[in-house]
């Protein structure tokens, strides 16, 4: 796909530090790392991985170690059930819905159970609910976990503990950050200090079970499910047909951690907004005119336009503070002018 080619090593290349404002009453504004201010607050630094554009973490399971990708769009925590064994001793409790991803059912069969010690990284979270569902088609199935292209997921850490634990993800330096017991809440002085650094706040909402962000796309108005588990920003054919956006040729295809495989196109999205934050012109993934989920809704009245992914979290050096429901972006011209000098 051509925006998302080489991202990793875009964002890898790029000499940008990401660093906040802190101002005192007489003093002059200083840069500060993110990290520091966590820290400080008593926070515990989980770094993560850059995997096909995935963000991984080390979880540790009752003390075995799996990768999980953090996922805000997953409403809830979930792992691979033929790792339910290698979780220890767990009782799954089969539940009577069906689990659904972006592109459709996920797994016929979910499991409920509750993990007795979930570490991620360095931080505990405790005893933690968790789901248990088949992440990829038979053919697809390891005993170490579901695949997505040749990457090896074993579960997604979901918004439900990510909100519970006042997570704060940076998209862009890769660092997840989990309130620890004595943590002294940190929404505000994060607010003040990424507004200090020149970053655009964004409210996000719940609806429909998804974490969503507003968004206009030439005068139309809807919203994107913010979701860091999806690699691509991706909209639905509704809006691209509803705004008049340019296609391009097809940009490959998409399979969840299901199984559900989908062919897209590429689209340049224009005059697009999300909250106050104006994105620049890039190509984008959409669905196909044949995609049977473009007429989804999020609750009541809230239009889908598709899936807020890491590309554009990462490109605007994102900040999301899930505890708060906000989200943090920033045009860096040393990410835009390398994005654009490679044609993404």
């Amino acid at each position: 796909m051509k925006r998302t080619t080489g991202l990793s090593r875009l964002l890898l290349s790029s000499a940008c530090a990401l660093v906040i404002g802190i101002s005192g009453a007489s003093a002059a504004p200083k840069a500060v790392t993110l990290a520091r201010v966590m820290q400080e607050k008593g926070y515990v630094v989980v770094p993560l991985k850059r995997q096909r554009n995935h963000a991984v973490a080390r979880c540790y399971l009752n003390g075995s170690p799996m990768d999980f990708v953090v996922d805000t769009g997953a409403s809830g925590t979930t792992v691979e059930r033929n790792l339910a064994y290698k979780a220890g001793t767990v009782t799954l409790t089969k539940e009577k819905e069906a689990s659904y991803g972006a592109l459709g059912k996920l797994s016929k069969s979910v499991y409920n159970s509750e993990i007795a010690s979930f570490k991620v990284g360095d931080f505990d979270g405790g005893k933690t609910p968790v789901g248990f569902l088949d992440m990829a088609t038979p053919s697809q199935a390891r005993s170490t976990g579901a695949q997505t292209g040749n990457q090896s997921i074993d579960g997604l850490l979901g918004i439900d503990f990510l909100y519970r634990h006042r997570a704060v993800i940076d998209c862009f330096q890769l660092n997840l950050f989990l309130a620890a017991g004595a943590a002294r809440a940190a929404s505000g002085a994060l607010a003040s200090g990424l507004r200090a650094g020149g970053y655009t706040e964004i409210p996000l909402r719940v609806s429909g079970g998804s974490v969503v962000v507003p968004v206009t796309i030439k005068g139309k108005s809807g919203y994107l499910v913010l979701d860091t588990g999806a690699p691509n920003t991706l909209l639905t054919n509704r809006i691209v047909q509803a705004a008049g956006l340019k296609r391009a040729g097809g940009a490959g295809g998409m399979r969840d951690v299901g199984g559900s495989v989908t062919g897209l196109l590429q689209t340049q999205v224009e005059d697009m907004k999300i909250g106050g934050f104006a994105v620049p012109n890039q190509w984008v993934a959409a669905t196909n005119p044949g995609f049977g989920r473009d007429d989804v809704r999020m609750g009541g009245s809230d239009v889908n336009f598709g899936y807020l992914g890491q590309d554009i979290l990462a490109y605007y050096v994102g900040i999301i503070d899930c505890g708060a429901l906000k989200l943090y972006l920033r045009l860096d011209p040393v990410v835009e002018a390398e994005r654009k000098r490679r044609g993404q």
